[in-house]
C-alpha cells in the first residue's frame, strides 16, 4: 500500500510543462530539475544518520510530509526562487524514503529467507510502476483542466502514503536488538567491487533514461512531435508500462542467465532509443524510443536490490548502501540536466540526443572496464549462483 501511493506522482509527468508554460526558459527548467538531483546528493546520508535515533518508518513518515510541503510550494506564487524551495523540499523528503522502505522491508523479513525479499520487493516494485502509470494518464488530464490540481492530488497521496507506512508493525525488541548493534558499530562498510560495481550500474543506467525523460523529451513531444497534452501522458506513461514489464521480467530471468548480460541488455536498449530520438520526428518511433527508454530503467531497481548481499547488514548499513546509491545517481542526474540545458540552445534537441548517446557509450566502457571483470569471487547469496 506504501509503495503504490507514494509513487502516485499526477505533477512528474507534466512538471516540464507547468515550467514551460509559465515562461521559464529552458536553461532555468534543466536548473530546476537538476537542484532536485544535488538535494538527493547533498541529504543522500540524513536517513542513515536518522536510525540511530528513530525506526526507518519514521524516517519515511517524516520524508513523506517533506514531499507534501515541497509540492505545496509548487502552488504558491510562481517565483523562481519557490521553484528552488518546492525542489529541495521534494528531493529531501524523496531522499530520506529512497532505499529506506528497501531497507524496512528486509528488516521486516530479517528472518525470513532472502527469496521471500526478493519476492516482496520485486512485486512491489512493480506496483509502483503501476501506480506511476496510472498517475501520469490522470496528471496529464488534470494539467489540461487546471494546473494546479496535479500538485493538490500529490500531496493527497503523500498524506495516505504516511498514513500507510505507519500501520506498518515491527517487533519491538528486535527493533531494540538492531538499535544496539547499530550503535555499537562505529565502523565505516568497506564497499566489495560487486557493491561499488552495482552502485554504479544504478546509478547511471538511471540517471540517462530519466534525465531525457523528465527534462527533455516533454519539449520534443509537446513541441517537436505536438502530441495533444489528452495522449501526452499515455504517450510518456509508455515510460512506466515497459519499466513495469522490466521490473518484472529481468528479476525473474536473473535466475536462469549472468548479471552481465542483463545488464547489458538494459544499456543495449537506452542506447536504441536515445539513437531513434535523435535521428527521427516520427510519431511512431518516438513512441518505440519512449517505450524502450521505460524497459531499460524498470529492471535497474529491483535488479540492483535484488543481486545485492545485505542479508548481513544490520539497518544503518543498508541504509547507508542504498543512499549512497541515490547520492550517485543524484550527482549523475544533475550533471546530464545542467549540461543539457547548457548544450541544448547550441545542439537543438536532436543533436542533444546523438551526444548523451556518445557520453553514454563511453562512460559504459570505462564502467565495465573498470567493474565487470576486476574480480572473479562468487556473488555471496545461495539464491543466485551468479559468478562475476
Amino acid at each position: 500500500m506504501y509503495r503504490i501511493f507514494s509513487r502516485l506522482y499526477f505533477h512528474l509527468a507534466v512538471l516540464f510543462l507547468y515550467f514551460y508554460l509559465n515562461n521559464i526558459d529552458i536553461l532555468h527548467i534543466e536548473l530546476l530539475l537538476a537542484i532536485y538531483g544535488i538535494t538527493l546528493m547533498v541529504s543522500s546520508q540524513w536517513s542513515s544518520k536518522l536510525t540511530k535515533y528513530i525506526s526507518e518508518k519514521y524516517i519515511i513518515a517524516i520524508g513523506e510530509l517533506v514531499k507534501a510541503t515541497g509540492l505545496l510550494f509548487f502552488t504558491f506564487e510562481l517565483h523562481f526562487y519557490t521553484l528552488v524551495i518546492a525542489q529541495i523540499l521534494s528531493g529531501i523528503g524523496y531522499s530520506l524514503t529512497a532505499g529506506t522502505d528497501s531497507s524496512l522491508l528486509r528488516h521486516i523479513l530479517l528472518n525470513e529467507d532472502s527469496s521471500k525479499y526478493k519476492k516482496v520487493e520485486s512485486s512491489s516494485n512493480s506496483y509502483m510502476f503501476i501506480s506511476f502509470l496510472l498517475a501520469g494518464i490522470v496528471g496529464s488530464v488534470l494539467f489540461k483542466f487546471d494546473q494546479l490540481y496535479v500538485f493538490y492530488g500529490s500531496i493527497c497521496a503523500n498524506f495516505i502514503s504516511f498514513l500507510a507506512i505507519l500501520s506498518i508493525g515491527t517487533d519491538k525488541s528486535e527493533r531494540k536488538q538492531v538499535q544496539e548493534t547499530i550503535v555499537g558499530n562505529n565502523t565505516q562498510m568497506e564497499n566489495t567491487s560487486l557493491e561499488n560495481f552495482w552502485k554504479n550500474y544504478y546509478a547511471i543506467s538511471r540517471a540517462f533514461p530519466l534525465a531525457i525523460f523528465i527534462g527533455f523529451l516533454p519539449y520534443f513531444l509537446f513541441r517537436v512531435i505536438e502530441v495533444n497534452l489528452y495522449y501526452f501522458g499515455v504517450v510518456l506513461s509508455l515510460f512506466t508500462l515497459l519499466g513495469f514489464s522490466s521490473a518484472r521480467l529481468l528479476v525473474r530471468l536473473n535466475n536462469t542467465f549472468s548479471y552481465k548480460n542483463l545488464t547489458l541488455a538494459t544499456t543495449v536498449f537506452s542506447i536504441i532509443a536515445m539513437i531513434l530520438l535523435g535521428v527521427s520526428n516520427n510519431f511512431v518511433l518516438s513512441v518505440i524510443a519512449v517505450a524502450l527508454l521505460g524497459f531499460s530503467s524498470g529492471g535497474v531497481r529491483p535488479l540492483t536490490l535484488s543481486n545485492l548481499n545485505t542479508n548481513k547488514m544490520d539497518a544503518r548499513q543498508r541504509t547507508a548502501l542504498f543512499s549512497s546509491m541515490e547520492k550517485l545517481y543524484g550527482f549523475w542526474n544533475a550533471f546530464l540536466l545542467i549540461l543539457g540545458g547548457v548544450l541544448f540552445d547550441i545542439l537543438g534537441f536532436q543533436k542533444l540526443m546523438i551526444f548523451f548517446t556518445l557520453f553514454y557509450i563511453v562512460l559504459l566502457l570505462f564502467f565495465y572496464r573498470k567493474y565487470s571483470f576486476s574480480t572473479r569471487q562468487p556473488v555471496k547469496d545461495k539464491d543466485f549462483n551468479l559468478k562475476i
